[in-house]
């Protein structure tokens, strides 16, 4: 059932207009008013709970009156639809309709029955725009939901892709926590359950070796992730070991848009909660295993960046750590490697330069010989000669 409000008709004509709505059926809850201050009231009443559907408005006793009222009742109830009957045909006027937005202009001569089939053409287009809303909202709510469902499914799904999804995170979390917990899942947060608290340097490396697992695993979403570091801090507040805000530290860690900074929020926080001395060995474990991978993967084309995401931390905080525990820089590390590597190829191979420069992982030959000659003074191929006329014991850097 819609309404209606009557507006400005005299007692009889109101009474007719509310018969012929009786009589046809209509779906209308009619109210009358029979000023325009009046209606104006009764459009103030209705606007704070349900504002009227349509306002019906008889501009015939005086047009100018009757412009006003609808002017006012647009700014009072933007969604109600308004129909002027006895208006004077009249270009100004009709103009005028158009700016305010007038629903149908019924002219002086309209009949009851024009009415009813001016309230039966509005109530249509009542309908159909509600029936365009809730399409509408449908739609929504199905993005939505995939949305939601790539979030808990996907481990490629970023929460950046979405910003509606932050004011979930939480709700999601809590409803799936038996999924997590006693499905496929639970595997990894019993990996994390059983971290050695309150040893932080322990904790850190083997937190190290689950990542370095999970990385290439695809079966746990982020947001499963996210939950088990939550579940994680909270044994980790428990414990003593750390000293944070809880709330803030939660919020962080459900916003965290990837594992990488997932990671990092959980080492900044045992970092943080650490003594010196127990930082700087945790960062010797880390950098220990650097220049493992190094030289483990020196012949492959390897760049900062690439190190980094394989330790899940960011460049700058990768040639902090070196450069603290080593005095020395990543990139330059890998080079002298490099070249440490070359000086064994060309004492014991015959390969041609290129071919060791493409061995040890440079891809440019000009660019190989010249590190070499900075490094040891001299080109590869007079090293190579050198060193074969006189067996010499060599010291390489790094």
């Amino acid at each position: 059932m819609y309404t209606i409000l009557i507006a400005c008709f005299s007692i009889n004509d109101t009474g007719d207009i509310i018969s012929a709505i009786h009589h046809n059926a209509l779906p209308l809850a009619p109210t009358a008013a029979a000023t325009g201050e009046e209606a104006l009231a009764r459009i103030l009443d209705s606007t704070a709970a349900a504002p009227f559907d349509i306002l019906l408005v008889n501009i015939a006793a005086s047009v100018r009156n009757g412009f006003a009222l609808s002017r006012q009742a647009r700014l009072l109830s933007p969604c109600t639809r308004i129909i002027l009957c006895g208006a004077p045909y009249n270009p100004e006027c009709m103009q005028e309709a158009i700016c305010i937005g007038i629903q149908d202009y019924l002219l002086d001569s309209a009949t009851n029955r024009e009415i009813v089939a001016s309230l039966r053409q509005t109530l249509s287009s009542i309908a159909d725009a509600q029936t365009q809303q809730q399409n509408r909202s449908l739609q929504t709510h199905i993005v939505k939901s995939h949305l939601l469902w790539l979030a808990l499914h996907d481990e490629n799904f970023h929460a950046d892709n979405s910003s509606f999804l932050g004011r979930y995170y939480h709700m999601l979390m809590l409803d799936n926590k038996n999924e997590y917990f006693n499905g496929q899942a639970a595997p990894f947060w019993q990996s994390l359950e059983e971290l050695p608290l309150p040893d932080l340097i322990a904790f850190s490396t083997r937190l190290e070796e689950i990542f370095d697992l999970k990385k290439n695993e695809k079966a746990n979403s982020l947001i499963y992730t996210k939950y088990c570091f939550l579940e994680l801090v909270k044994i980790m507040l428990k414990t003593g070991c750390i000293s944070a805000d809880p709330e803030a530290l939660s919020d962080q860690i459900c916003r965290s848009g990837s594992i990488s900074e997932l990671l990092q929020t959980i080492r900044r926080l045992a970092d943080s909660s650490a003594d010196s001395p127990r930082e700087t060995s945790a960062d010797s474990l880390k950098v220990g295993k650097v220049k493992q991978f190094i030289c483990q993967h020196y012949e492959e084309p390897l760049s900062l960046n690439d190190i980094a995401a394989h330790f899940y931390i960011t460049p700058n905080y990768l040639c902090a750590i070196f450069k603290r525990e080593t005095g020395g820089n990543v990139m330059r590390f890998l080079n002298d490697y490099r070249l440490k590597r070359a000086c064994e190829l060309l004492l014991v191979t015959q390969m041609k330069v290129h071919q060791i420069a493409e061995a040890v992982g440079f891809r440019n030959t000009s660019y190989f010989c010249q590190k070499f000659r900075d490094a040891y003074g001299e080109t590869p191929e007079s090293f190579r000669q050198r060193t074969a006329a006189v067996p010499v014991t060599m010291h390489f850097p790094g």
